[in-house]
């Protein structure tokens, strides 16, 4: 039995409901909060035709949702390629997407715009907007999400 990245918080949940996950600023979020969020995240993924072996790629600053990413692709199996926030503009971001060809571009506002002229299917997040992932996440369930993987999969 491996040890598998979408499991531990879901772990710790168990262990410590109350328990700090992580902090950024003045924000924290629970082992709990973060778990729901993560199987709220995977289901609305999937729906999005995110599956075990595909490739998503987050191009935000620095957010709490990220862990929520995170985790909701190691659950579906799916691979989390981060780009740099840092990144010049669309020319330098459509590269790296071109090559490594993932299946789904989340970004932030800031980056909204420019991901638009890329051409990759693309979701957003922590804009508010209709199609932002939060937002469709919603009303997504929290019961678990589990692929079939192993620890050799390129999930992480």
């Amino acid at each position: 039995m491996g040890l598998f990245v979408g499991d531990t918080v879901a772990d710790a949940a168990l262990l410590r409901p109350r328990g700090v996950a992580a902090t950024l600023e003045d924000e924290s979020i629970t082992f709990t909060e973060l778990d729901a969020e993560a199987n709220r995240w995977a289901h609305t993924l999937r729906g999005l035709g995110v599956e075990r072996g595909h490739l998503v790629s987050w191009w935000t600053g620095s957010t709490m949702r990220s862990l929520a990413g995170i985790l909701a692709c190691a659950r579906l199996g799916a691979v989390f390629a981060p780009l740099s926030p840092g990144l010049g503009g669309g020319d330098e971001a459509a590269a790296i997407l071109d090559y490594v060809g993932p299946r789904l571009l989340v970004v932030d506002a800031e980056r909204r715009d420019a991901a638009g002229a890329i051409g990759v299917d693309t979701v957003t997040v922590d804009t508010g907007a209709a199609d932002d992932l939060a937002q469709l996440s919603r009303s997504a369930s929290t019961t678990p999400v589990h692929a079939a993987i192993d620890e050799h999969d390129p999930h992480i």
